[in-house]
């Protein structure tokens, strides 16, 4: 699985691992490290990530 996740100022895009493509934005606002909306959030530090979907278990990233 591969998840790419590239920084837009205060929104991120992201390509899940299970095909989505979401641009989700700081939360709360001003936030560098966390995002996300509605279903979505993906926990930005260093070089992992922590991508999360509602109902879903968690998905571990490092790059």
């Amino acid at each position: 699985m591969q998840m790419v996740v590239e920084r837009k100022g205060p929104l991120v895009s992201v390509h899940s691992p299970r095909g989505l493509d979401l641009d989700l934005p700081a939360a709360p606002p001003g936030q560098s490290a966390r995002f996300g909306e509605a279903l979505y959030a993906v926990v930005l530090e260093e070089k992992d990530a922590l991508w999360m979907v509602n109902g879903k278990s968690p998905i571990s990233c490092t790059q």
